[in-house]
């Protein structure tokens, strides 16, 4: 259990290191700022976004994994 809390926090830490900015994107009638998105948006954007952050940052599939 350990562990995957460790993996969500990370996963977070990317999402507020690479996400920039939301575009498009209203949240409770108001734009996405990129926290808001992370806390509150859609669960699959939210790990779309998360996604193409690993692959800009040059980290495949297996490197994750290890």
């Amino acid at each position: 259990m350990e562990a995957s809390l460790l993996g969500t926090e990370i996963d977070r830490l990317y999402l507020e290191w690479g996400l920039e900015a939301v575009h498009g994107l209203e949240l409770d009638g108001a734009q996405a700022t990129p926290m808001h998105f992370v806390e509150h948006g859609p669960e699959e954007l939210v790990l779309e976004a998360l996604e193409a952050i690993r692959v800009e940052c040059g980290l495949s599939e297996q490197e994750r994994k290890n």
